[in-house]
């Protein structure tokens, strides 16, 4: 299918990975299987059978309400009660004319919650990114000197294929830029050092318009209109990204028009070979789209070093050691996050354990049912010296929280721009209409008590994005930061902010008081009896040894391979599955690959 079920896509919240697992490389051919709660509609309601297109949206908002009510993190429903919420928006969803309308319904009732990475991303979202995409696409190879060969893609129209399927996980050529949306301008905001782009003639501050003659205003209005909801400004935040990756990455030995305005707002055209980028793609976590990693690490002089990375990732965890080594002797580190958007939450103590010589709390996730308490260890390796962190109003999720547990224990000031605010863990589900239901499984609370989430970060010294400056080859930001290492009264004042954990902790993870008595659900709608039984795969009924029919099948496996012996006798073995993921109290299907290799070491993925 079109859309495969990702995680984060606009809402680009960070991935929990916990502590006992490994992430690794996604297959793009894997496609997970959604099992859950099942709603179905008897007695009058069966007999009084809806038309298809209404019973699909209907089967739409019954997804959407169920799926907040049994893995939404906070069981007060902002203290509302959701199932007077349900008897008011459902005949909303039943009276929709039109998908998009009830989208605007849906959001509606789930903007009642007042959380971020909580939405339904309408796929013509999707459709539209795509749309650009395959007509940049296009028009390269109508301009093209050489033609490049008929891929599955262009051949049939691609209507059958899957969204993150169009996009190359290794997009090991392009222009190495960086783009950001300034006023609803897609700027250069960096460039890489001899890029193809700098060779060009582009600078940053320069604003892109057209690629390949495919207008990105156009492009972002479009989307603007189906996604109108209070989460147009996460969407419009991961927008700039898929424009680098998707379009102004490709193939080697290809070229891509830009159309730009110059440093005098002057229109002006370049045609540009795609060159081998520093970096490749890398997928995070299960069902994220691939995100180009980009990590710098560089002295910036005798006494300062310089490191920058967009994403919380494992490929992260190494370069940042090794830069941390080289600069022991350094007195003062800037660590720039601007445009960083998150990513994985098991990076975070690893990362923040390098820069302290004690263990210092990162914070508190609270779940549905359960508090965890997180902590940095200090690393051998660690930095002593002054650190100034960058961030931007992109810089969210991990990145936020990372940032904050530094600033909180001492060890960091930070410059720059208002950050996100966006820190809730996420999960996604796709609906029967082809949209996608995003919707955070856990809250974050820092040390010092301050819920990053629909607040952000305030900077020690706010600094916005100075065109003039980026255009005159000056980056003020990080100016400023270097000049703040040196202020001594700056970071004497900079101490340990700290709280006394919540009262429910009597200890480093606890659960959390029983919950109220839920109240009882209603047993109709509208006359209609209502029928909610629980998830397949987490019913009692597949516990080892009693289920049969998986016996069965097992069973015959066995026999198949030779019996028990001979399947003991094979040295490395591959299985690949379908499973819930029941946690703290949240529940979601994912796809999993487990190898097992000689002398019983397993691999999960």
């Amino acid at each position: 299918m079109f859309y495969r079920s990702l995680t984060l896509l606009f809402i680009l919240a960070l991935v929990f990975i916990a502590a006992d697992h490994s992430p690794a490389q996604t297959s793009k051919t894997s496609k997970p299987v959604e099992r859950g709660i099942i709603a179905t509609v008897t007695g009058t309601a069966a007999s009084q059978a809806l038309p298809p297109e209404i019973q699909r949206r209907y089967d739409t908002f019954v997804k959407v309400w169920s799926t907040i009510r049994d893995n939404y993190f906070d069981k007060s429903f902002s203290n509302l009660d959701w199932n007077v919420i349900r008897s008011e928006y459902e005949p909303r969803a039943k009276a929709a004319k039109t998908d998009v309308e009830l989208y605007r319904v849906l959001n509606e009732m789930l903007g009642r919650l007042n959380r971020s990475h909580l939405a339904v991303i309408p796929p013509e979202v999707y459709l539209t990114l795509d749309a650009a995409r395959k007509a940049s696409r296009e028009k390269e190879r109508a301009l093209s000197a050489k033609k490049l060969p008929s891929s599955p893609e262009t051949a049939d129209g691609g209507e059958d294929e899957d969204f993150f399927d169009t996009i190359d996980d290794t997009a090991p050529f392009g222009i190495g830029v960086d783009l950001s949306l300034v006023d609803d301008s897609f700027m250069i905001t960096r460039m890489d050092h001899n890029s193809a782009a700098e060779s060009a003639g582009l600078k940053s501050g320069y604003i892109i318009e057209k690629v390949n003659g495919v207008s990105l205003q156009e492009m972002l209005n479009r989307i603007l209109v189906y996604n109108s909801s209070i989460h147009s400004t996460s969407v419009k935040q991961f927008v700039p990204s898929y424009v680098v990756s998707s379009m102004l990455d490709g193939e080697p030995d290809t070229y891509v028009t830009v159309s730009y305005l110059d440093e005098n707002d002057q229109p002006k055209e370049a045609k540009i070979k795609r060159e081998p980028l520093k970096e490749k793609n890398i997928t995070v976590a299960l069902n994220f789209p691939p995100q180009t990693l980009s990590f710098e690490a560089a002295s910036l002089d005798d006494k300062t070093g310089y490191i920058r990375f967009n994403i919380f990732a494992i490929p992260v965890i190494e370069r940042f050691c090794q830069a941390v080594g080289d600069f022991k002797t350094k007195d003062g580190l800037v660590i720039d996050l601007r445009g960083n958007t998150g990513g994985i939450l098991a990076s975070i103590p690893i990362l923040a354990g390098m820069l302290t010589s004690t263990s210092i709390d990162l914070g508190t996730s609270i779940y549905r049912t359960r508090l965890e308490q997180l902590k940095a260890p200090s690393k051998a390796k660690n930095f002593k010296g002054r650190i100034v962190l960058l961030v931007d109003n992109r810089t969210a999720s991990a990145a936020e929280m990372f940032a904050l547990a530094l600033k909180e224990n001492g060890r960091a000031l930070i410059v720059g721009q208002h950050t996100s605010g966006e820190a809730l863990p996420s999960l996604a589900v796709k609906l029967p209409t082809g949209a996608m239901l995003f919707y955070p499984f856990a809250n974050y609370r820092s040390a010092g008590g301050t819920y990053i989430e629909g607040t952000g970060i305030e900077p020690d010294r706010p600094t916005p994005l100075d065109r003039k400056a980026l255009l005159s080859g000056k980056d003020a930001q990080l100016d400023i930061a270097r000049s703040l290492l040196k202020d001594d009264a700056a970071f004497a004042a900079l101490k340990p902010k700290t709280q006394d954990p919540p009262p429910e902790f009597s200890g480093s993870v606890v659960s959390l008081p029983p919950p109220p008595v839920a109240k009882k659900m209603p047993t109709s709608i509208n006359g209609a009896k209502l029928m909610v039984p629980g998830s397949v795969l987490g019913s009692s009924k597949l516990k080892t040894g009693q289920d049969a029919a998986s016996k069965k099948y097992i069973d015959a496996f066995v026999k198949a391979m030779g019996g028990a012996d001979s399947i003991r006798s094979i040295a490395t073995v591959s299985l690949n599955g379908l499973a819930t993921l029941n946690m703290n109290g949240s529940s979601s299907p994912f796809t999993f690959r487990a190898f097992r290799d000689k002398d019983e070491k397993f691999a999960e993925i």
